[in-house]
């Protein structure tokens, strides 16, 4: 029996991963990427923090079973902290579409292998060698 903490991705999400950013990864070999997801604000802080992370997490492993080597990747989940769009509409009231942009999983581009070492952008992407 599966445990419930294991996520796994969906067709629709392996499909997109296959198709971008999986094939990013094997034509740029040094770069070293984060997966950040991110969920509207619906449920309490910690559940929406937990759930992000879980689904950056679960595309980690996935990438990690294509043979992305460990190094090269990062999660984080982002809860709400981060929309697109407003959660509502003006008025107050519930804005299901808004809420569907924000529920999301992104990449970003955080540094490099150079000569098998980690080398991570700071935000004013200067680098600096990882301790780790």
């Amino acid at each position: 029996m599966r445990s419930p903490m294991i996520r796994l991705v969906s067709e629709d999400a392996r499909h997109a991963i296959d198709t971008s950013i999986y094939k990013i990864m094997l034509e740029n070999p040094e770069i070293i990427v984060e997966i950040g997801s991110h969920t509207d604000s619906k449920g309490s802080f910690p559940y929406n923090m937990n759930l992000s992370n879980n689904r950056a997490k679960s595309v980690v492993n996935y990438l990690r079973k294509l043979g992305i080597d460990k190094q090269r990747l990062s999660y984080k989940g982002y809860g709400e902290a981060k929309p697109l769009v407003p959660n509502e509409k003006a008025d107050g009231s519930d804005d299901v579409v808004g809420r569907a942009k924000n529920r999301r999983t992104s990449f970003r581009v955080i540094g490099r292998l150079v000569d098998g070492e980690k080398v991570i952008y700071k935000d004013d992407f200067k680098a600096t060698k990882a301790d780790r």
